[in-house]
């Protein structure tokens, strides 16, 4: 999520059509997108069990990455937010998951290294995704990038199936 948060999505607006001032729009209302979902992040959390949250959030996800390349400017923008708005829930619900696990005296230093380990894959592979997003454009990008996470996700699930499908 990383990477579609510091690179991907600013990147896909570009693409989309948007001009310097648009973007800067886009950027404002993402942040008031993300402002209203993070304001109710309890409330989501209290609707659903936890686990299937979180399969929505990941469905949610990958959903946006792989329709980017079918989106005209309208549909990608909505794609774009609703991006943003499975990534403020899930990034809070992350939060309050490690909240409630670990003693109120780590709590500080084990966010701020959660937030270290998290950004790490982005630091490796930044340099590849801007030269991929730059060799196939940021909607492709986006599918495969996409696909590429089901792929993952499959392959985990099939190799540790028995336990991890019980566990859900």
């Amino acid at each position: 999520m990383v990477a579609t948060e510091n690179v991907l999505s600013d990147a896909t607006a570009v693409e989309l059509g948007l001009n310097s001032v648009q973007l800067g729009i886009y950027a404002s209302v993402l942040f008031m997108v993300g402002v209203v979902f993070s304001e109710n992040t309890e409330k989501i959390l209290k609707l659903t069990n936890s686990k299937i949250l979180y399969l929505m959030l990941v469905a949610i996800y990958l959903i946006t990455l792989i329709l980017m390349p079918v989106a005209g400017l309208l549909l990608g923008i909505a794609l774009l937010f609703v991006r943003y708005a499975a990534q403020t829930v899930y990034d809070n619900f992350t939060s309050v998951r490690l909240n409630t696990v670990i003693e109120s005296r780590y709590r500080a230093t084990t966010l701020s290294t959660y937030s270290l380990i998290r950004n790490i894959p982005y630091v490796i592979f930044a340099t590849g995704i801007g030269m991929m997003i730059n060799l196939l454009s940021a909607k492709t990008f986006s599918m495969y990038f996409g696909i590429l996470l089901i792929a993952m996700l499959l392959i985990y699930f099939g190799l540790s199936r028995t336990t991890t499908l019980r566990k859900l």
